[in-house]
């Protein structure tokens, strides 16, 4: 009697697996798509992060950075801000162009956003910004077979998707201090890769932080923190420094937690600013990897006109 429960046992759970691995080949299987790319210059493409924070100043701002690891883990990002005037606001619209190659993945996003700044005092503002992003995502499936991967979840072919997600942010500006908190790809989207196959963006809250400390009147030191989550690669927890001379040479150092330590240094020629980063990452037991990030950025002299306007009335006065 008690062989006959087993054996009837063992039966149910036979016709269960099948009926399961039956299912499965008719729902659409999730694959993991990789996130967006840790931007470590962040201080530099703040948008990135928080579509309330802008890189224009009095003038519009192009800018642009590439990050690279090894042949198969290499990101570019170009940014673009421009101040706007509206019903007595001030406002900010810009746009990103990223595109990110992580092993058998391909991630490419495009950007639009825009920011409105509620001024709280002469020298603080509340800065509110949303952004909407195209995605297209890309997996190699055909590559992976040519790599020995043999996992029968996988495509065999290389298989794309596009859709659509949304970023919220706010930011506070002061005299000295700085912060804002966003949420990147709230929506959690889902990408449909092909028939079978799927795969979802992944929100990323992030916070930071940053205080300026006169030294004199050419040198500052600037202390920031940095925090970001998300589902796929936890958290991020960076403390870090710089110091400038007359807003135009800068260096610092950063710590993230788990023995990862970035130097970074920038200067400005005029509209030009130029920035690198280097990052070494002790966490592996072999030797440690380095990791690299370019910045060049050029603020557009939208405002340059009117300014030389006022100089020659100036002059006539005098």
């Amino acid at each position: 009697m008690g062989k006959t429960t087993a054996t009837h046992g063992s039966r149910y759970q036979s016709l269960a697996y099948v009926g399961s691995l039956a299912l499965s080949a008719l729902l659409p299987l999730d694959l993991s798509a990789q996130t967006r790319p840790e931007v470590r210059l962040w201080q530099e493409a703040l948008p990135y992060y928080n579509p309330a924070a802008s890189i224009a100043g009095e003038g519009g701002q192009l800018a642009a950075l590439y990050g690279h690891t090894d042949s198969r883990h290499k990101y570019y990002l170009i940014l673009g801000g421009m101040p706007l005037e509206l019903l007595g606001g001030q406002q900010e619209v810009g746009a990103q162009l990223l595109h990110h190659q992580q092993d058998l993945w391909e991630q490419t996003a495009l950007s639009a956003r825009g920011a409105l700044s509620l001024p709280l005092s002469l020298t603080q503002s509340l800065h509110l910004g949303i952004e909407t992003t195209f995605y297209r995502l890309s997996f190699d499936g055909k590559r992976a077979q040519e790599e020995g991967i043999t996992d029968q979840e996988l495509p065999t072919t290389k298989t794309e998707g596009k859709t659509f997600d949304l970023s919220l942010g706010a930011y506070y500006t002061g005299r000295r201090l700085s912060a804002g908190i966003a949420v990147t790809d709230l929506l959690g989207s889902s990408v449909a890769l092909s028939e079978r196959y799927r795969a979802k963006t992944s929100p990323l809250y992030v916070a930071f932080l940053r205080y300026r400390i006169d030294l004199g009147k050419s040198l500052a030191l600037q202390p920031s923190a940095f925090a970001s989550y998300s589902k796929p690669s936890g958290w991020r927890e960076e403390l870090g420094a710089s110091i400038s001379y007359q807003d135009r040479f800068s260096l610092g150092a950063s710590y993230r937690f788990h023995h990862i330590w970035t130097a970074h240094t920038s200067i400005s020629l005029g509209s030009l600013r130029l920035g690198y980063l280097l990052e070494q990452d002790t966490r592996s037991q072999g030797s440690p990897i380095y990791r690299h990030e370019f910045f060049l950025s050029y603020t557009l002299p939208l405002n340059q006109g009117s300014k030389e306007e006022t100089r020659y009335k100036s002059i006539r006065l005098l």
